[in-house]
């Protein structure tokens, strides 16, 4: 059997429980880890109705798809029978914990019906039955006049555990002995060096594994077993860590089930955004559009610059012109946008240039060419209606609705503040088929408006009087 494991970023459908004290311990481990969750709930060792309602809403509104149980072994077993009462033991959901769930059968006669699918992650001990075990459980039993059977020693009581702990402090006093001296000790002054570290590596072979050490908690470096209860009420492994828990290497065992019967695990990541061939083609053509824009406004700001003391550009106001173009500019920066994969992020920022760009160019332009469209029907002009006075406001007041429309149609945007989890790449994929039309339409406006730089190019000079 094979199994992808999904990347340390896409680990966003999980939440944790834990058992009180232990809550700040675990959820800082779980930080450091770099994984993001939805929610950590704590909650105390005895649990009441509220807090578990309390759970089930979080686990719901959340969106989990994978609940981590932290806490003892009755603690993970009460918790289990009270989620399943709530319905969220079922296909779907994947429960795992370091501990068996264990639970009073008088009380919660239904947890064997809730532990299928249970992933229960314990440390990798490997083949006790060697000869290191032996020989210490013939001296065990010697010291101890007994007949205790290899099998009660190392699965019943787990005395190897024990073995190596004891094993491990005792090396670690013997070298801080030999490095300083039991003078210190009988004065007080190695109290200072009693921390773990002393610990972590001693360069000891227990029972359990040769070469032990121990990580910054004080936990033992060991790999650790996967397994996975089944319908029968049975385990099966199904995957080894290695000894730092960085990856997972699955058995060859057959078909792994999850509960309700599953043999796929639910997807526990953020939802994928399929792109269809089309889309791709839009793109490249709302990037052409872009760069056709910027060359165009480029070309706009050269020139007026270059012929700003050109009697026709002066009258048309470079100042005016070099805000037309700017804002043109920041109107096309919304198309570059398009060119890149849907999020959230980006579909809020599709609103911010293209509303900016219809203030500037509106406010300029009503307020110049409404004063021009006066003084040129004004009874002190020298000649009849020019060009500029019967073209020129029907252009503006054209682009202007244009714009007026791209803004009204702008702030329906599908995107914003309906990013839902279940729901994002229709959303995101509305937005963008939603206003490619649009800014297509307002696109071309902004390059013809480039064209119309000189509102009175059609005019001779002498159309106003100097006094204007």
């Amino acid at each position: 059997m094979s199994l992808e494991l999904p990347v340390r970023d896409s680990f966003a459908h999980f939440t944790t429980l834990i058992r009180m004290p232990s809550f700040e311990f675990v959820s800082g481990d779980i930080s450091r880890c770099g994984h993001k969750y939805p929610s950590q709930l704590g909650s105390k060792p005895a649990l009441e109705e509220s807090a578990v309602y309390y759970a089930y809403l979080s686990i719901l509104n959340a969106n989990v798809r994978y609940i981590i149980l932290s806490g003892s072994n009755e603690f993970v077993g009460n918790l289990l029978v009270f989620l399943g009462r709530y319905g969220l033991v079922r296909a779907g959901y994947v429960y795992m914990s370091y501990n068996d769930p264990t639970a009073s059968l008088d009380k919660h006669p239904e947890l064997m019906d809730y532990m299928d699918g249970f992933v229960l992650i314990q440390g990798d001990a490997g083949d006790l039955i060697n000869d290191r075990v032996q020989s210490v459980h013939n001296a065990f039993n010697a010291r101890l006049n007994m007949d205790m059977r290899i099998e009660d020693f190392v699965g019943l009581f787990e005395l190897p555990m024990a073995f190596d702990c004891v094993m491990i402090m005792l090396t670690g006093f013997h070298r801080l002995f030999q490095q300083h001296g039991p003078d210190l000790l009988t004065q007080g002054k190695l109290q200072s060096l009693m921390n773990h570290s002393l610990f972590e590596d001693v360069g000891y072979d227990g029972l359990m594994s040769t070469h032990m050490k121990l990580n910054k908690n004080g936990d033992l470096l060991m790999p650790f077993q996967l397994m996975i209860y089944d319908a029968n009420e049975g385990m099966v492994a199904f995957g080894m860590t290695d000894i730092e828990a960085s990856y997972v290497t699955y058995y060859e065992n057959g078909q792994l089930t999850f509960n309700g019967g599953l043999t796929t695990p639910p997807w526990d990541g953020s939802y994928r955004v399929f792109e269809l061939p089309v889309v791709s083609v839009i793109r490249t053509r709302l990037l052409a559009l872009f760069c056709v824009g910027v060359v165009f406004c480029s070309l706009g700001l050269m020139g007026l610059i270059l012929l700003r003391n050109n009697p026709v550009i002066k009258r048309a106001s470079v100042a005016h012109n070099l805000l037309f173009t700017c804002a043109c500019f920041i109107s096309y920066l919304k198309l570059l946008f398009y060119s890149f994969n849907p999020s959230p992020s980006r579909c809020y920022n599709l609103w911010w240039p293209f509303p900016i760009s219809s203030s500037i160019i509106m406010v300029s332009l009503i307020c110049k060419n409404q004063v021009l469209s006066i003084l040129a029907d004004s009874p002190k002009r020298v000649k009849g209606p020019s060009t500029c006075s019967k073209v020129f406001p029907g252009d503006s007041d054209f682009i202007l609705c244009m714009h007026l429309f791209g803004c009204c149609m702008g702030n329906n945007d599908t995107c914003k503040n309906q990013a839902s989890h279940n729901k994002l790449w229709i959303l995101l994929s509305m937005c963008f088929w939603k206003q490619y039309n649009l800014k297509l339409v307002g696109a071309l406006c902004n390059l013809y408006l480039l064209f119309f730089i000189s509102p009175c190019r059609h005019s001779s000079p002498n159309v106003y009087r100097k006094e204007v």
